[in-house]
């Protein structure tokens, strides 16, 4: 069988790995604990923070530092991934809170106290990519909580903040390609007075982002309200991941079309044999506004039809609208 593939061909991805940033308070792990059965490694000791209702969502690995061997904690964590895996089988989702602390840690197993050194930030990285790599290894989603940081962009009219995922540049830069899916959640307040939240993946003037399936900008709900829980905490399961699996499907199902439309096509211009033939296909095919087409498949067509009464030397009567035989 060849490697090489078209696009009714493709995998279709089966987990996804994806970075929410936002603001202090903004409701990030708990966002974080919506996917389905999750697992956070708590690198920035959020778990003790949230709501004893959330905490009972999900397990967790606390992941802090040994100050007296630098290697331990994080040796720790890829022992728990590539060695003993089993102990994560319960859980379809690991949720890294923070990945700016994740990265804090390998820098700290690389470097122990000190900064690193420039040529040391390809094995930083590739220790990153170790750890992406063992989770996608496991069948498992991946997502990253990250704080925002932001800086003042001047324009025209005045200036404005940008905001970006809070992680070190020298990082960023080489695992933003990793991610599936960069949401900013924004934490507003409306004209009511009211607290709401947004998540969008579109990058835009003011905001980092990277959207692959045409997701939409979405409202977040509230959860908890007044210490109750008022809402299921199932929004990126529900919303998000769903969305991009959808989108994903859709897409290999719409090229499986485009390609059997465009083979279909083909094996009728094949069969005209003269100018009857070819004014039933330019009328069925090409000029009939009922007939369904995919894509591009309306100009290969006209393409290949072209060529096809070129061929047969058939001459087109602009008074008719029809094929004829050349005189």
């Amino acid at each position: 069988m060849s490697i090489i593939k078209t696009a009714a061909e493709l995998t279709i991805p089966t987990t996804i790995k994806i970075l929410i940033y936002g603001t202090y308070g903004s409701g990030k792990t708990t966002l974080g604990l919506s996917a389905s059965k999750p697992i956070m490694f708590d690198f920035d000791d959020s778990a003790r923070r949230l709501n004893e209702r959330h905490q009972e969502q999900g397990a967790f690995v606390e992941c802090r530092p040994d100050p007296t061997n630098n290697r331990k904690s994080w040796d720790e964590i890829m022992g728990l991934i590539e060695r003993t895996p089993q102990e994560l089988a319960p859980f379809d989702t690991i949720v890294v809170d923070t990945i700016g602390k994740m990265i804090d840690a390998i820098i700290y197993r690389c470097c122990g106290n000190r900064q690193p050194y420039v040529q040391e930030w390809r094995d930083i990285n590739q220790e990153f990519k170790r750890f992406v790599k063992g989770v996608a290894m496991l069948g498992k989603n991946l997502v990253f909580i990250a704080h925002s940081s932001s800086k003042e962009i001047k324009k025209k009219k005045g200036s404005e903040q940008y905001f970006y995922p809070d992680i070190r540049e020298k990082s960023y830069a080489a695992i933003a390609t990793d991610f599936d899916l960069i949401g900013f959640l924004q934490m507003e307040t409306d004209d009511s007075g009211r607290q709401v939240r947004s998540l969008t993946f579109d990058p835009t003037s003011h905001n980092d982002g990277k959207n692959t399936c045409e997701m939409p900008a979405l409202d977040v709900p509230m959860v908890i309200q007044n210490g109750q829980e008022i809402a299921k905490n199932d929004f990126l399961q529900r919303e998000v991941f769903s969305r991009f699996f959808a989108y994903q499907q859709g897409k290999v199902n719409r090229a499986k079309e485009y390609q059997d439309l465009l083979t279909e096509i083909s094996e009728a211009v094949e069969l005209i044999t003269d100018e009857v033939g070819a004014n039933e296909f330019m009328d069925k095919v090409i000029k009939d506004k009922n007939f369904k087409h995919v894509g591009t498949s309306l100009q290969k067509a006209r393409e290949l039809f072209a060529a096809k009464v070129k061929a047969l030397a058939l001459t087109y009567n602009k008074e008719t609208q029809k094929y004829e035989k050349n005189a």
